[in-house]
């Protein structure tokens, strides 16, 4: 897949936020088509645990949210541990005042302590934050861990060295947090665990002064290690099972909202954004159209040249609805059989007059003979279009659209009936097509 085509396949992946607070999918050309697109991604391997880059975009946010409630209880945890820890060390330097070794306590244990529970709060606050983008959510998830490793790594050390009592073992667990399901991906975390296992390699030789701290250090290095590498597994194979129930779970929606002949959206998705749509159009007080589409004589089409030049039929004019549909809260719909609909929203009359005779002349253009046809010896279509009223649901503008498609018809079809009347004369598809026809012209004919 190209970066153009990547970058927009992306656009539609992601919902777009509404005033109202729902979320809409949007459909708009399938080019390729997404259930392709997901289902070459299934067909190949996971080892390296990568997917094109649309669908690496979508894994990643969905993976922040499905665990961002396990994200916040885990670094809300270890904050509340870390209070802990400092409300003890107010305690413990009481037991050092006149020894000497008070600046080495504040500094080694203390201090890194409230740095690193002010990196949890700030960490918070910007999980909590509904807008916050993942770039972000990613590198302050990231800042906390490593912080907290490395400052667990400073304060053992600092206390080992004053021959307190200390956990260095603690520092294992920030290793296995930092493979915890945070939120971010397996690579994010390995970088963090790997952080925490180096600083602490490196900083034994440079807190400690004996030989037996350093054994004990270059001991507790190799156990380090050795976590990260089990840990590092174990996260590898839940990532794995992760990304196949994405695409499995992504093709699923995509097939239950979108149909599988032309790849526009399905009735289903039509009620429920359309919906949206109304509800949107009337708070921002913005002009809402429906037009609905319908095939002429298509069954006569079928009976002649047979059903799978009728299906070759249905995705031409499906293709040809979706170019139409390119902005965000445009949607072309195959409502059923050879039945379109296309809603068009913020749109002037004028305009929408001009697209709807653009998308006659196109179909025009297409040529595909239709010898049973009473109307025309080509595929032609009858459309109703109809405005959305104030008062108007789903279901009414549905109808007053649908009564417009049926006068259209009765006129005599390879029109459009409504808020834009246009006809277009019959043309011989053996001759040059309507579009040819009318750039000969020119526009001033």
């Amino acid at each position: 897949m190209s970066h153009p085509q990547g970058r927009a396949w992306c656009k539609r992946m992601l919902q777009l936020q509404v005033n109202d607070g729902t979320s809409c999918m949007v459909n708009s050309p399938l080019s390729p088509n997404e259930a392709d697109v997901l289902r070459q991604q299934m067909g190949r391997p996971l080892a390296w645990l990568r997917f094109a880059p649309p669908l690496e975009l979508e894994f990643a946010q969905s993976l922040r949210q499905q665990q961002r409630r396990n994200t916040l209880f885990t670094l809300g945890f270890l904050g509340v541990l870390w209070l802990c820890f400092a409300a003890f060390d107010w305690w413990r330097i009481q037991g050092m005042l006149g020894t000497g070794k008070e600046l080495q306590f504040v500094l080694g244990v203390m201090l890194q302590r409230w740095v690193v529970i002010s990196l949890f709060l700030c960490t918070l606050y910007v999980l909590l934050h509904p807008h916050t983008r993942l770039r972000t959510h990613v590198v302050w998830v990231m800042l906390s861990v490593v912080g907290c490793g490395c400052g667990l790594v400073v304060s053992s050390y600092t206390l080992k060295v004053l021959e307190a009592p200390e956990l260095s073992m603690a520092i294992l667990l920030t290793v296995v947090v930092a493979l915890y399901p945070l939120g971010i991906r397996l690579r994010q975390a390995l970088a963090m665990a790997a952080t925490v296992c180096l600083f602490a390699t490196v900083a034994g030789p440079w807190l400690l002064q004996t030989p037996a701290q350093l054994q004990e250090h270059w001991m507790m290095v190799v156990v380090l290690w050795l976590t990260l590498v089990l840990s590092g597994v174990t996260a590898y194979f839940r990532e794995r099972a992760w990304r196949e129930q994405f695409l499995l779970r992504r093709l699923l929606d995509w097939e239950s909202y979108h149909d599988p002949l032309t790849g526009l959206a399905n009735r289903r998705m039509f009620r429920e954004q359309f919906q949206r749509n109304i509800l949107h159009a009337k708070r921002e007080k913005e002009p809402l159209f429906l037009a609905l589409i319908d095939i002429d004589h298509f069954k006569l089409y079928n009976d002649l040249y047979g059903h799978q030049a009728g299906d070759e039929v249905l995705r031409l004019v499906g293709n040809l609805l979706a170019r139409y549909a390119r902005r965000p809260l445009d949607m072309a719909v195959r409502l059923a059989g050879e039945e379109f609909a296309l809603a068009a929203y913020d749109e002037s009359v004028d305009s929408l007059r001009v697209r709807m005779e653009q998308l006659l002349i196109d179909l025009h253009g297409l040529n595909l003979a239709h010898d049973a046809s009473v109307t025309a010896p080509y595929v032609t279509v009858s459309i109703g279009l109809a405005q959305v009223r104030s008062d108007d649901t789903v279901d009414s503008v549905f109808r007053l659209a649908d009564s417009l498609l049926l006068q259209a018809k009765e006129q005599g079809r390879n029109r459009v009936c409504g808020v834009a009347s246009i006809v277009l004369p019959v043309i011989n598809p053996r001759r040059p097509s309507w579009a040819q026809q009318a750039a000969a012209m020119g526009p001033d004919s």
